[in-house]
């Protein structure tokens, strides 16, 4: 299986979203563990890493945003964060502490924002 691996990261400093792809360039990088760095700096930035997965606008959907699975005329069923669940190695929708959805396909969900920049 062969798919892109892209990220944008959330800076706790300015409290804002860096959309650069790929992230390893001449300013910005990340390491296999996680850790950003900018002009050889570490930062106090967290990678969310995008699912492959586009809502039904063509937005690209990322760890940490806010998504709802759609339905017909009648609003949606349930809106939850995506997260990475490292136990099965999969994205996942937490809609609260006991209801986790997976999730597979494009157009089926929509972006409302993200937990960093939406209040």
């Amino acid at each position: 299986m062969k798919r892109q691996i892209k990220f944008r990261i959330w800076n706790n400093e300015d409290k804002k979203m860096i959309y650069q792809s790929p992230i390893s360039s001449k300013y910005y990088g990340m390491t296999i563990t996680g850790l950003c760095y900018d002009n050889g700096r570490l930062r106090d930035w967290t990678p969310l890493q995008w699912t492959g997965l586009k809502d039904k606008n063509g937005k690209e959907i990322y760890e940490g945003d806010i998504v709802c699975l759609l339905e017909g005329e009648f609003g949606y069923l349930f809106k939850g964060v995506v997260f990475y669940n490292e136990k099965i190695a999969s994205f996942e929708i937490k809609c609260n502490e006991t209801e986790i959805h997976g999730f597979y396909f494009d157009g089926e969900y929509e972006v409302e924002g993200n937990i960093y920049e939406t209040t």
